[in-house]
């Protein structure tokens, strides 16, 4: 495997819902200052702004990727979350 397809934007995906489903139901993990994903479904990942429940939850959009990581952010800064992540359960 290239380090392209390595840290694709379908290989952050894959790794965020596999993640997700080993940490249990209503798990959520946090990827960015103020912003988290969780499971919509068995393989639907989507996120929401775990600061401010008034905002509406967004699906993540590969166009805002960049070759590496998410646009705003260093190659490290995306993948940190899988060295050390930061999971919490949602509430309804």
């Amino acid at each position: 495997m290239s380090s392209e397809d390595r840290y694709s934007y379908k290989s952050y995906m894959g790794r965020l819902l596999n993640l997700l489903l080993a940490s249990g139901p209503s798990a959520a993990v946090l990827i960015a200052p103020g912003i988290a994903a969780t499971l919509g479904s068995a393989s639907y990942v989507f996120g929401f702004a775990c600061e401010d429940p008034s905002q509406e939850e967004f699906d993540f959009d590969a166009s805002t990727w960049n070759d590496t990581s998410w646009d705003g952010e260093t190659h490290a800064e995306t993948w940190s979350i899988f060295v050390a992540p930061t999971i919490f359960t949602r509430w309804p």
